[in-house]
C-alpha cells in the first residue's frame, strides 16, 4: 500500500506494534489513539514515515526518544496528550526541536529540576506555540501535577525558578542485640533520593527509589561472626537536588566492663559522623536491644501549633473576663455604701456648690432681701437626702450673720445694726415671721 496516506487504528486494543509491521508506508496521518494497552518498542516505526503521529490516550508513561527518531525526516506533529507521562526524557529535546508542534497537555507532569529543560524549551518557543495551541486557551497548556507547591499551575504562569528539587534529608538508626545488628538509613526528597550504605570493606548496598513511595529506606544487617564488622559505615542519599551523607563508626564488641556508649551529636549537615560502641556479648541477653538514634529531627505538627494558639487565646480571654468582673464588682460595692462628702454641702464665697455628686434642690426658697423688710436668701441649696435639721440650723446662723452685716452696710454707716433682740423669732421653728412689721431697724 505505497499510496496509502491515512491509517486510522484508533481504539483497536492494540498490544504491540512489531518491528517491520508498518515498513514501507509513507503516510500523512497515523492514528494510534485510545489504545491503552499498546507497547511501543524502539523499532516500532522503523522503515516507514508519517507527517502526523497521534498517540493520545494510550496510557504511555515514558515514551523513549528512540521510538520517534526513524520518523524525523518527515514528522511534523506529535500528539501525546492525555497519557500518564510524569517526566519526559531530556533526550526528547532533540525530537521537540525538530518538529513543528507537540501536544503534551493532560499529562500529570512533574515540574521539578529534572523537567527544567522542558520549561526552558517552552519559554523559548512560546511564540511558535510548539507545546500549546493558542486558539484553545489554557485547555491545551501543559500543566504541573507535582510537587505540591506548583500543583495545578500552567506552564505560562510559572518561571524556570519554580522547577526546582528538594535536597534529600537523612535519618539513620542503629539497633543491636548480642548476636545481630541493623543499620537503617531513611531519606526523603524531591525527587526521591537513592540511598546507599558503604561498608568498611568497600561493599556498597544501594536502594534505588521505588515508584509511588515518599521515602526510601535502606537497612543492612550485621552478624556477630561477620569478618570486618568493625569500622566505618557511610550512608549516602542522592537526588538531583544534591546529596547528604552520614558516617557511623562501629566497634563490636567493646572489651570493657562498661555498657553501651555513644558520643557526638547529630546535625543537619551534608556530612555527619556518629560513634557507636556495642557492649561485650556476655553483657546483654538475646532479648535485649540497644537503640541509638543517630539522626533525629524534632518537628512541631500542625495540631501542636493549633493547640498552642487556642490555649493562648482562651487563657487571655479568661484573665480579661475575671479582671473586668473584679473591677465592676469593686466599683458597685464602693458606690453602694458611699455617702456624700461634706464638701458637697459647703458653700464658696460666691455661694456656688462644689463637688456636687447629686442634683441639688431647695427645701424652700426665701425671697431676695429688699431693704429690711424681707428675709435673706440662704447662701446654699439644700440636698433632700441630707438632714433637714442640719439645714435649718445652718440657715439660722447664716440669717443672724446676714442681719448683722446688713445693719453695718446700710448707707455706709456702722451705727445702723439689726440685732436678734429687735426681731421676733418663731419659738417653735426658730424662723423669722413672715410679717414685715416684726423687723425694726435700730
Amino acid at each position: 500500500m505505497t499510496k496509502l496516506k491515512y491509517l486510522d487504528l484508533t481504539a483497536n486494543n492494540l498490544n504491540v506494534i512489531a518491528e517491520g509491521a508498518l515498513e514501507g508506508l509513507n503516510l500523512e496521518y497515523l492514528y494510534l489513539e485510545s489504545n491503552p494497552t499498546i507497547k511501543l518498542p524502539d523499532t516500532a516505526f522503523r522503515g516507514m514515515s508519517t507527517e502526523v503521529l497521534n498517540l493520545a490516550k494510550c496510557d504511555l508513561t515514558d515514551p523513549k526518544p528512540a521510538i520517534f527518531r526513524p520518523l524525523l525526516s518527515n514528522l511534523r506533529k506529535i500528539f501525546l496528550e492525555e497519557n500518564k507521562i510524569e517526566r519526559f526524557d531530556p533526550a526528547m529535546l532533540d525530537i521537540f526541536s525538530s518538529i513543528e508542534s507537540a501536544k503534551i497537555y493532560g499529562n500529570p507532569l512533574r515540574c521539578d529540576c529534572e523537567s527544567k529543560w522542558l520549561k526552558e524549551f517552552y519559554d523559548l518557543n512560546v511564540d511558535t506555540n510548539k507545546l500549546r495551541d493558542p486558539n484553545k486557551g489554557t485547555q491545551q497548556e501543559p500543566r504541573c501535577a507535582t510537587p505540591s507547591y506548583v500543583a495545578g499551575q500552567f506552564f505560562n504562569r510559572l518561571s524556570v525558578a519554580d522547577f526546582s528539587c528538594d535536597k534529600p534529608t537523612l535519618h539513620a538508626s542503629v539497633s543491636f542485640t548480642n548476636k545481630k545488628g541493623y543499620l537503617s538509613c531513611v531519606s526523603r526528597g524531591d525527587p526521591l533520593p537513592t540511598v546507599s550504605w558503604h561498608r568498611p570493606n568497600g561493599v556498597i548496598a544501594s536502594s534505588p527509589p521505588q515508584v509511588n513511595m515518599v521515602i526510601n529506606n535502606n537497612t543492612i544487617e550485621l552478624l556477630a561472626g561477620e569478618p570486618s564488622i568493625q569500622g566505618q559505615y557511610r550512608c549516602v542519599a542522592t537526588n538531583d537536588g544534591g546529596n547528604i551523607s552520614l558516617t557511623v563508626n562501629i566497634e563490636w564488641p567493646f572489651q570493657t566492663d562498661g555498657g553501651a556508649a555513644a558520643s557526638g551529636q547529630p546535625c543537619l549537615t551534608d556530612s555527619s559522623t556518629k560513634d557507636i560502641i556495642i557492649p561485650v556479648g556476655g553483657q546483654t541477653t538475646s532479648d535485649s536491644n540497644e537503640q541509638s538514634n543517630v539522626f533525629q529531627e524534632e518537628l512541631f505538627t500542625l495540631v501542636d501549633l493549633i493547640g498552642a494558639i487556642l490555649g493562648t487565646f482562651i487563657s487571655t480571654l479568661v484573665i480579661t473576663v475575671v479582671t473586668l468582673h473584679f473591677c465592676v464588682y469593686r466599683r458597685k460595692h464602693n458606690s453602694q455604701y458611699a455617702t456624700p462628702p461634706m464638701s458637697e454641702y459647703s458653700s464658696s464665697s460666691n455661694g456656688s456648690v462644689k463637688n456636687a455628686a447629686y442634683p441639688m434642690t431647695l427645701h424652700h426658697s426665701l425671697p431676695p432681701p429688699h431693704m429690711h423688710t424681707q428675709r435673706p436668701l440662704p447662701s446654699k441649696p439644700y440636698h433632700k437626702v441630707y438632714d433637714e435639721n442640719h439645714y435649718m440650723a445652718t440657715n439660722i446662723e447664716e440669717r443672724d450673720e446676714f442681719l448683722r452685716m446688713s445693719g453695718q452696710s446700710s448707707h455706709g454707716s456702722t451705727t445702723g445694726r439689726m440685732t436678734p433682740s429687735t426681731c421676733e423669732f418663731c419659738p417653735s421653728c426658730r424662723t423669722l415671721p413672715h410679717q414685715p412689721h416684726h423687723h425694726q431697724l435700730t
